[in-house]
């Protein structure tokens, strides 16, 4: 599948963004506390699916809605979609054994650690590649050229557990031997993907650092972005975000889980809700799959925070 034709087939999940109120250069205030994520038990047998906030909670939904419906039928048991604002309260579920399954983002899962209670499951392949990139990206109209010019603009980062979002531009600053708390005039989060884009077109901020996953989800032919935003650089790639399930999960349910991803790319209908992720199919984790260059650059990140 082509880089256009998945933006064609992801047109459909492009939606109404909620609007960004972010006029200070601080994140915005965390949201207030949600219930705890009711455990499955022998009754319900309910499997309990996180994803990672790259997009908002309704495109998030959107794009996942129909493939967990399927995923249900095929294990004969009910799911429950768990969202959370932030890369870091998903990563708080997980370790706290309240999620079966979860979509993470690729900063997320190297925060964990060298050792997490985890294991990779599977890993999306987009445009035939495991990997994906950070864009910076700007209005169309603007006059900006290079990474070096926005020094002195207003910037949004997506999220503090986002290498595309964060870490990797953090380290084009240092990379011009520039202190990231005073390169830019101004910083946000905007706790994802999808409205760090929409802070652009708005005008709230001048540029941001978003996901290539995220941006040719939202930013397609039809959409309110087509035409208003372009990508100024490529800051760097990491390897895709991965499926993950706590190492405790019984291993034939792991393996049920496995195979049902495996064959979306062998059926009609696993390839339609494939296409609606803008994934070309789910694969093993390769041998070589290495997130340690992420962790650093996610620990160098951090440090300059403090």
């Amino acid at each position: 599948m082509t880089g256009a034709e998945r933006r064609r087939a992801l047109g459909a999940c492009t939606i109404a963004l909620v609007a960004l109120s972010a006029s200070s250069c601080t994140p915005s205030p965390p949201p207030p506390p949600q219930a705890p994520v009711q455990a499955a038990t022998p009754e319900t047998g309910a499997l309990r699916i996180g994803v990672s906030a790259m997009l908002s909670a309704v495109a998030t939904f959107e794009a996942y809605d129909t493939l967990f419906a399927d995923l249900s039928r095929a294990l004969g048991r009910p799911y429950r979609l768990v969202q959370r604002r932030t890369y870091q309260e998903m990563n708080a579920l997980l370790l706290a054994g309240e999620l079966d399954l979860a979509f993470l983002n690729t900063g997320a899962y190297a925060a964990l650690g060298t050792r997490p209670p985890v294991d990779i499951l599977l890993l999306p392949v987009v445009d035939g590649r495991t990997t994906h990139d950070s864009l910076i990206v700007v209005r169309a109209e603007a006059s900006y050229t290079t990474f070096a010019d926005l020094e002195g603009t207003r910037f949004a980062y997506t999220d503090p557990l986002s290498a595309t979002g964060y870490a990797l531009p953090i380290s084009r600053i240092l990379a011009l031997h520039r202190e990231p708390g005073s390169f830019f005039k101004s910083t946000l989060f905007s706790a994802s993907h999808d409205r760090a884009l929409l802070a652009v077109q708005d005008g709230v901020v001048d540029a941001a650092a978003v996901s290539s996953l995220g941006f040719y989800v939202t930013v397609v032919p039809g959409s309110s972005y087509w035409g208003k935003i372009r990508v100024l650089e490529k800051a760097g790639s990491v390897p895709n975000p991965p499926i993950v399930v706590p190492t405790k999960l019984p291993p034939e349910l792991c393996d049920e889980l496995q195979r049902y991803f495996l064959m979306l790319a062998e059926t009609a209908s696993g390839k339609a809700a494939l296409r609606r992720l803008g994934v070309d199919r789910f694969i093993l984790p390769p041998a070589d799959l290495d997130y340690a260059p992420v962790r650093a650059m996610m620990e160098a990140a951090a440090a300059q925070a403090r």
